[in-house]
């Protein structure tokens, strides 16, 4: 399970409509195997374990609107995938897996 995205402009540039959003994995379980397919190890994963994804966001290409209230709201059908923080080398089905997330 996925928390809300957490919007940076830390690195953004006024004449870059970018900016990097990660989005923490708040619970769920990684199952690992080997070859064979067998279970060989399992983790159960809590928002203290700072696994996130990162996408970054091409605010051009983006839907979203802000609220009165100063909430914004933003699509990311166009995000890019950049990292999945705490599962560095992860299979690419698994990045494809999340691409397709997204872009849903």
């Amino acid at each position: 399970m996925l928390g809300i995205p957490l919007i940076s402009f830390e690195d953004s540039k006024i004449t870059a409509n970018q900016v990097t959003a990660t989005m923490r994995f708040i619970s769920g379980i990684i199952i690992y195997t080997n070859s064979n397919g067998q279970v060989i190890m399992w983790e159960n994963i809590s928002p203290a374990n700072n696994y996130a994804l990162k996408l970054n966001v091409n605010l051009e290409h983006g839907n979203g609107v802000v609220e009165n209230s100063g909430k914004a709201i933003v699509k990311f059908e166009k995000g890019t995938l950049l990292d999945i923080d705490g599962l560095n080398g992860a299979p690419e089905e698994i990045v494809q897996h999340f691409r397709k997330i997204i872009q849903n």
